[in-house]
């Protein structure tokens, strides 16, 4: 069975993508009996999400000193997001069931394509073959 990687880039997420996923994680991770030590402890963060969620709402009328308070926060946020991954991937004993709990996204399970079909309505002719 192959090892389910608990996903933890968040820099191509907007804003308030980033801001909701970062809360459902929070949520989940609080109180959460398969994972009941993460570090740094989710109430740890209280301040920092109500801080980044009051810029966020502040939209286009920030500062350059709030937006750049704002990007602090979220590398802030992001890096507790992933040792929280970390710590969630290493103790979920791989298994899918317990390792949503945390509220991270996983890799996606593969499959194997298996045989082709045969293409069908193919036929060939003959002629030049054109150098480009």
């Amino acid at each position: 069975m192959k090892k389910i990687k608990v996903l933890i880039g968040f820099s191509q997420y907007s804003e308030s993508r980033f801001f909701f996923k970062a809360n459902n994680i929070k949520t989940s991770m609080t109180g959460n009996g398969n994972f009941p030590e993460p570090s740094p402890a989710p109430d740890s963060l209280n301040g920092a999400f109500e801080d980044y969620g009051a810029l966020l709402n502040k939209g286009r009328g920030c500062t350059k000193v709030e937006t750049a308070i704002k990007q602090q926060l979220r590398n802030d946020i992001t890096s507790a997001l992933q040792q929280w991954g970390a710590y969630v991937e290493e103790n979920g004993n791989n298994d899918r069931a317990i390792l949503l709990t945390g509220g991270f996204d996983l890799n996606q399970e593969r499959t194997p394509v298996g045989r082709l079909p045969a293409p069908k309505g193919f036929r060939e002719e003959k002629g030049l073959v054109a150098a480009l």
